[in-house]
Order: C-alpha cells, then sequence, then structure tokens
C-alpha cells in the first residue's frame, strides 16, 4: 500500500494567500494549518518538511504548540503547554488521525 499524504489541501475552502494545509496535531487534539504563503515547505504531501517552526496559540487561556515539520514529523518543542513537548511523532494523514481521537 502506498503511503498517503499526512497534508490536506484545504486552499478552496479558506482563501489563504498561498496553498492551505491542514494537518492533525496530537497534542492539541485538533488540525494546525500551514500556509504556503507563510511557511516553505518541500511539496511532498507525504512526508512534508515546512520552515521556519510552526507556532500556535500561547495567549490566554489557548494552549501553546511549537513545532518543526521535518520529512513526514512534527517535532515539538520544549515551549509547548501539551505531553507531547520535547518528542518526536509520526504525521497521520488527518481523516486516520481524527478516528484514532485523544
Amino acid at each position: 500500500m502506498a503511503d498517503e499524504p499526512v497534508l490536506a489541501d484545504v486552499t478552496r475552502d479558506v482563501g489563504m494567500k498561498g496553498q492551505c494545509f491542514v494537518f492533525w496535531c496530537p497534542g492539541c487534539r485538533h488540525g494546525h494549518f500551514l500556509d504556503t504563503g507563510r511557511w516553505s515547505w518541500n511539496g511532498d504531501l507525504v512526508r512534508p518538511t515546512a520552515t521556519p517552526s510552526i507556532l500556535v496559540g500561547g495567549k490566554g487561556d489557548v494552549p501553546r504548540c511549537h513545532l518543526y515539520i521535518v520529512d513526514g514529523t512534527m517535532q515539538f518543542l520544549d515551549d509547548c503547554s501539551h505531553e507531547y513537548k520535547g518528542q518526536t511523532v509520526k504525521m497521520l494523514p488527518p481523516w486516520e488521525a481524527m478516528m484514532v481521537g485523544p
């Protein structure tokens, strides 16, 4: 069986300036966006790499999620506020990850 994409193209749905993809974050238990107008990426939907790091939340009561996407993995930085901080986790296809749940 071929590897499945871990990024879902939602460009038409959100109207951002570049291509826009969503990926599942197991720490936040919801999707995060990768907007190619803001981040550089290698064009690979199966084993993506994106730069610079992605920072989500961290203001008010919103948990902080800070990660790198490298070769189809999420490298969570130590300043994350969820249990995956400091860990590297393989990315799952969004629909498969959502079925696994918290």
